[in-house]
């Protein structure tokens, strides 16, 4: 009751339109309403209370490179679903930042791909990531490697869309 999500994690690559990679950007973010992780996050990240506190980087140190990525590539954000965009957008007002929204422009993959397959529920993304690359690694809950998977799931579904060869399996497995 009266939680807020804060971010704690920040991982996000900007690629150029030849899909070259240009920045790579990872850090855990000190919260600013809980001041430290839960057991349940320290087990989730993988990462120890102490570990947490002696990486973690302050928001604004975060917003500082997060607006100057903005400014410097005009980038679209490819997101899978909606949560990260809320939890980021909302992390302006706890900390007291103005917004950048005004310099975002979000892509939902999750719902393109869900329109795209005619699929009732949202697919997962690394379930996406298992049918595309036959593999069956699990979520490492990290950031940076949620947005590795995301690009290559983005990859796999352009050429999806380019050559179908996935959409009856897609279909088949998450109708």
């Amino acid at each position: 009751k009266g939680f807020k999500t804060e971010m704690i994690q920040a991982g996000y690559e900007i690629y150029n339109k030849n899909m070259d990679l240009v920045l790579k950007y990872s850090n855990y973010v000190k919260p600013k309403i809980n001041k430290e992780i839960s057991s349940r996050t320290e087990k989730f990240l993988g990462i120890t209370i102490d570990e947490f506190n002696k990486t973690s980087i302050p928001y604004n140190d975060f917003y500082k490179e997060f607006n100057k990525s903005l400014d410097k590539y005009n980038p679209a954000i490819v997101v899978y679903g909606k949560n990260d965009q809320i939890v980021l957008n909302e992390s302006y007002d706890i900390n007291k930042k103005p917004s950048l929204s005004n310099k975002t422009r979000y892509v939902n993959l999750c719902q393109i791909i869900k329109t795209f397959y005619g699929l009732k529920n949202d697919p997962g993304l690394f379930k996406l990531f298992s049918i595309y690359y036959d593999n069956q690694d699990t979520q490492e809950h990290d950031a940076l490697v949620d947005s590795e998977v995301l690009r290559k799931v983005f990859l796999a579904f352009r050429k999806d869309v380019l050559e179908e060869e996935y959409k009856k399996k897609i279909k088949k497995e998450l109708s």
